[in-house]
């Protein structure tokens, strides 16, 4: 319960931060293809496909904690500099 309110407390900072920039509802058209549609259906296409052959469901959410895991190592990287080489 503590780490739900310690979460909500810096989702709220990043809100009060981040208040000043505009919402953004759609994405733009680049060079006529709209990128929104493309997106969407890639994405449905993708649950489609994950709800028809279940293993790459599995391999997709491990491969999800494994590239969170690289960004987050990347941003220890870039926020410590030489004080997280071996992170």
């Amino acid at each position: 319960m503590i780490s739900y309110y310690i979460l909500l407390f810096f989702t709220y900072v990043l809100n009060a931060v981040f208040s000043f920039l505009p919402s953004v509802t759609t994405l733009p058209n680049i060079m006529g293809v709209n990128v929104d549609a493309a997106l969407t259906q890639g994405v449905n296409g993708f649950y489609v496909l994950t709800a028809s052959i279940w293993p790459l469901r599995d391999m997709f959410i491990a491969a999800m904690i494994w590239f969170g895991y690289l960004a987050l190592k990347m941003m220890l990287r870039v926020l410590l500099g030489a004080r997280a080489q071996h992170a």
